[in-house]
């Protein structure tokens, strides 16, 4: 018979069913017996069956064991986490009981700044007690005093145009000294120009004296000076004229130069220093104003800040006195219907018991008594 595996089936070639095994005894003697193969054969299936399913299990088993390993790993990270948001949980309450005695310790300040006020107050209300007989002294001396003042005042009034034009003199030359450093300030750059002209006269004498004299251009001819206020040049030498540039060893001239075109390009570079300064100054000025306007925004910003928190302690404590006031109230109302039935029970068994008169007093006595106990009570919860 062929080896059994979990996945191999019965036996192809079983034995056929009723062959005979002969069994020899010790003796010695030939005993027949029939032996049924099919049984085996399926006890055989049966085997390899029940080998295959508890494999199939265990290998379901293994599968679920590393899922419960990955959720375990799972949980432990959660866990993990639950921890550091508890620990944070922790300082942040640590952190808002500190801010509660911080407010606790700044409520004292408060209370304490408030009786400080209160004893200023007292004394100040006393200072003012002892200065009203000094005020009504001076009063009297003011009543005295006003003819001498008047008398005065008509005196500085025939003083008084000295002294104006005396301070418009003042203001005048102060103007005068703001006008002379601006007129300072706006001839440096024009000295520079000054001094760069005056080199680049230089420059031309000294080609023109290694050139040779020229007929045609005397120093008398030269360009003139450029300003900010003078404008295209007004003797220029002749637009067209040409100087002679001679080389060293001494031959024609060789390049033209255009006075008029360097006179138009000066004035431009003038004009575009101007434009430019002028707009430096405006930008520092809007800069500057920005800056000024950005500053009062983050000041009104922090005092809207402070007045929301203001109010929203206000509302804090507010809330909390109306549900203070609200539980007293509830009380009182339950006291009062206790009082109520307490009185009916009372005149219902008086009336059963006494007479009328007697029950009249004595509910008239109740009613009193009930009335002090429940004035006192609203006496002492207005206190609170």
């Amino acid at each position: 018979m062929p080896l059994l595996t979990p996945s191999s089936g019965p036996p192809t070639n079983p034995p056929r069913p009723e062959t005979t095994v002969v069994v020899h005894e010790s003796a010695g003697g030939a005993l027949s017996s029939s032996f049924d193969w099919s049984k085996l054969a399926e006890m055989a299936q049966q085997a390899a069956e029940g080998i295959h399913t508890w494999s199939s299990e265990v290998e379901r088993l293994k599968t679920n064991l590393t899922e419960e390993k990955n959720k375990n790993e799972c949980l432990k990270i959660m866990l993990v986490d639950e921890k550091d948001n508890n620990e944070c949980l922790k300082t942040n309450l640590a952190e808002e009981k500190d801010k509660n005695g911080l407010l606790k310790t700044m409520l004292a300040e408060e209370k304490d700044k408030y009786e400080r006020l209160k004893t200023m107050l007292a004394d100040e209300e006393d200072k003012n007690k002892c200065l009203r007989p000094t005020l009504q002294r001076r009063k009297t001396r003011t009543s005295t005093l006003r003819p001498h003042l008047w008398r005065r005042r008509t005196k500085l009034g025939t003083l008084r145009p000295c002294s104006q034009r005396r301070e418009t003199s003042k203001d005048e030359n102060e103007r005068l000294k703001i006008n002379l450093a601006e007129e300072e300030d706006e001839d440096e750059p024009l000295k520079g120009m000054l001094v760069g002209e005056k080199d680049k006269n230089e420059c031309l004498k000294t080609m023109r004296s290694s050139s040779g004299p020229c007929p045609s251009f005397t120093l008398t001819d030269a360009m003139p000076l450029l300003t900010p206020t003078s404008g295209p040049a007004v003797d220029t030498p002749w637009p067209e004229m040409t100087t002679a540039i001679r080389d060293s060893a001494g031959g024609a001239p060789t390049t033209p130069f255009d006075w008029s075109k360097l006179t138009e390009m000066a004035q431009q570079a003038v004009e575009v220093i101007l434009t430019q300064t002028s707009e430096v100054e405006h930008l520092r000025a809007t800069l500057v104003e920005e800056a000024n306007k950005i500053g009062d925004l983050k000041t009104m910003l922090v005092e809207e800040k402070d007045k929301n928190e203001h109010h929203k302690t206000m509302l804090e404590e507010e809330k909390d006195k109306n549900e203070r006031l609200n539980t007293m109230l509830v009380e009182e109302k339950e006291k009062n219907e206790r009082l109520q039935l307490s009185l009916h029970q009372a005149n219902t068994k008086l009336g059963q018991s006494m007479p009328y008169a007697d029950v009249l007093g004595i509910l008239d006595k109740s009613i009193d008594k009930a009335f002090q106990k429940r004035d006192m009570k609203k006496s002492s919860w207005k206190k609170l």
